[in-house]
């Protein structure tokens, strides 16, 4: 340092040859860097977050697998145990309990089993919704994709399927709320594969027309033995009369789809259910019955004779058919109190002859229905791929 004409000079032309102010400017260059950098990678990695994206699930679809999952399993468990308190297990109720069983536990299943998608720049990971790790397929790996457009009665949806080397996996409009999003990040700059589509339609038309044949066939052998088993005509030698006291209030009954039965219950035989259904109920003066019955009445009863031989005097043994098949129920073709008829044997005949010709028709135009659906579906199948379109 010196002065020079009485001015203060510094010798050191160079700032940073001053220690202490070179410590000054080191440390300052690097808390800059370090902010800078910091700043950066904040940045970098919003940049990653904002490229996640991960799928909103259809929350109605959850709530419909809640729901069903929850009826069904009552009806099965109230099925099951109606069908099994019966000394005569029956049947029906038991297919019916598992089948509406079988319902619930699909649905719950389902509920498990829904994809949650994380899909982010380099992979797309599938989870369940309790975050289970179902699979991983890495973007890099998807050859080419497809999307098919389907429609039921009451919606329409998209089923977007992306292939890699030695996979395939498919998302569905209907549980996706962004499906758009993630089909776009998806399939972008892959390769949309239209023959698998084409392909596709073809094999939906081959199970819809072995499918329709199928249940066409079963149902016409089905409708065949019920048409011929609930309308045939009764003589008076299969019928045997009984009488017993009413027990239950006598009521007209209303089923499904508007069908009408009367269900009586007598003291003679308490365990037993004697209906008017069918063609017994419409050929029979039910109303007025019913307005006139009461319990304590006295009551004749018209019924078929092997059914009272088997059921009601056991004097005959049950075959495995009338133990699980409607033990409990037995049909009326005659019913009568002091003062009137309201059903005879003849009336219901006839009854049965007038309803027979339309039944046949309305069952054989059903089968004819789902026999020539089926051919038709399994015809397109076969036609050049490129007309399924």
């Amino acid at each position: 340092m010196c002065i020079s004409n009485g001015l203060f000079s510094p010798t050191w032309k160079n700032p940073a040859d001053f220690p202490m102010l070179r410590e000054c400017l080191q440390l300052s260059v690097t808390n800059h860097a370090t902010a800078h950098t910091r700043n950066v990678g904040n940045k970098l990695k919003k940049g990653v977050k904002q490229e996640r994206i991960k799928s909103k699930l259809n929350y109605k679809n959850i709530i419909i697998l809640i729901i069903g999952g929850i009826v069904a399993s009552i009806v099965s468990y109230n099925l099951t145990n109606n069908a099994l308190s019966n000394d005569n297990p029956q049947i029906v109720g038991i297919i019916f309990g598992l089948i509406f069983g079988l319902i619930g536990a699909i649905c719950f299943y389902s509920i498990y089993n829904l994809d949650v998608l994380i899909l982010s720049s380099d992979k797309l990971e599938i989870n369940t919704i309790f975050g289970d790790q179902k699979k991983i397929i890495y973007l890099n790996e998807i050859l080419s994709f497809n999307e098919v457009e389907k429609e039921s009665k009451y919606n329409k949806w998209k089923d977007l399927t992306i292939f890699t080397s030695n996979s395939k996996f498919k998302i569905s409009s209907s549980n996706f709320e962004n499906y758009d999003s993630l089909k776009n990040k998806l399939t972008s700059g892959k390769r949309r594969n239209l023959e698998l589509e084409l392909e596709w339609v073809r094999k939906s038309n081959r199970k819809f027309g072995i499918g329709f044949l199928i249940v066409g066939i079963l149902f016409s052998v089905f409708f065949y033995n019920l048409y011929r088993n609930e309308n045939k005509e009764l003589n008076t030698e299969d019928i045997t009369t009984i009488k017993g006291k009413i027990i239950n209030d006598v009521e007209i009954e209303k089923g499904t789809k508007g069908k009408r039965s009367i269900e009586i219950r007598i003291e003679e035989h308490p365990e037993f259910i004697f209906t008017l259904s069918g063609n017994s109920y419409y050929a029979s003066n039910s109303k007025n019955y019913v307005s006139k019955a009461k319990k304590g009445d006295l009551i004749s009863l018209d019924i078929e004779t092997e059914i009272y031989l088997k059921k009601l005097t056991e004097e005959k043994e049950l075959e495995l058919w009338d133990k699980i098949i409607n033990y409990d129920i037995i049909p009326v073709y005659g019913l009568k109190d002091n003062n009137y008829k309201y059903l005879t044997l003849e009336k219901y005949n006839n009854k049965r002859k007038e309803d027979a010709s339309w039944t046949w028709w309305f069952l054989t135009l059903i089968c004819v229905s789902l026999i020539g659906g089926g051919i038709w579906f399994l015809w397109r199948s076969k036609t050049p791929v490129a007309n399924n379109v």
